[in-house]
């Protein structure tokens, strides 16, 4: 399961004004349906609401929002096939093969899984939110398609549909909760403690926890549908094996890159043939360990966001 929050400039036109450009982009499978096949946007009190009532209930809640302030942001719920799977009736493998009822069924548990999640969104802030004070809009669609340099790589046509399961959701959240009271902005990395950050006058928590954000989804899912999660399914796992990657890439680079800050130093220990003693040598001196060291940090950082 992956869950990302997008950054400021994602959101199809920005999000510092209106969010029409994204409902609309949004709309464009609704766009190929009859009008009674529609299925519009939903939260956790209404089902199919209308682009331009989307609009609205998000451009409506701005308050005292600056104009070059972000108003709402955009996050994709993306379950993997295996949990798709899951969710499907038994011996159906393609949303395409489901008729009315059981399509039904599948959009409704994805939809009530949506509603956790923004449960667990409000409470990544750890600012007295629930999901309930929260202003969101989602859009579940079950196509995505090649373009760009991925249509290239794997020579097929721009804009041509994947195969597999692609169902993913859509959610378009305000800054704002219901009652105008907090900002709540989940780009934020910082995570202080309450005692040290004043907000409106009040101490309270600043910053949105990533991490706890996507474990609680995992736990969500797992719980709400009887899901095994294996363990490569972690989010803590996945993490741990990117950064060893990411590790052991970033030896190579200090190690055998002309571009290394001690690659002279390399080049005339390998005249010496003396490999062994270089890579002792390298693990030891202070460039080295500098860079390891400003790695583990951007480490730390970059693992509070999920890419797809």
């Amino acid at each position: 399961m992956i869950v990302r929050v997008h950054n400021s400039s994602s959101p199809k036109g920005g999000n510092k004004g209106s969010s029409e450009k994204l409902f609309d982009y949004l709309s464009k499978e609704d766009e190929k349906k009859g009008f009674f096949e529609k299925t519009g946007f939903f939260n956790r009190d209404e089902t199919k609401v209308s682009t331009s009532d989307a609009i609205r209930g998000i451009d409506g809640n701005k308050g005292r929002l600056g104009k070059d302030e972000n108003k709402f942001y955009m996050l994709t719920i993306n379950p993997s096939e295996r949990e798709l799977k899951h969710l499907l009736p038994v011996g159906v493998s393609r949303t395409e093969d489901l008729n009315t009822k059981q399509l039904e069924g599948y959009e409704k548990k994805l939809q009530d899984y949506t509603n956790k999640v923004m449960d667990n969104y409000a409470k990544a802030f750890d600012r007295g939110v629930k999901g309930d004070d929260l202003v969101y809009y989602a859009k579940i669609e079950h196509d995505r398609y090649h373009s760009g340099k991925e249509a290239k790589e794997k020579n097929v046509p721009q804009r041509s549909k994947k195969e597999g399961l692609q169902t993913h959701i859509h959610v378009v959240v305000h800054r704002y909760n219901k009652e105008k009271t907090k900002k709540l902005s989940p780009l934020s990395t910082k995570y202080a403690k309450a005692d040290n950050t004043v907000l409106n006058n009040r101490r309270e928590q600043a910053g949105f926890n990533h991490l706890s954000f996507r474990e609680d989804n995992e736990k969500t899912f797992d719980r709400m549908f009887n899901y095994s999660r294996k363990n490569q399914e972690k989010i803590t796992n996945r993490m741990a094996k990117d950064k060893d990657a990411f590790s052991s890439q970033a030896k190579e680079i200090l190690l055998y890159s002309d571009l290394s800050p001690v690659s002279d130093i390399r080049k005339e220990l390998n005249k010496q043939d003396l490999d062994v003693i270089l890579r002792s040598q390298l693990k030891e001196m202070n460039p080295i360990a500098t860079f390891l060291k400003q790695e583990k940090e951007a480490m730390k950082e970059s693992i509070k966001y999920a890419s797809n």
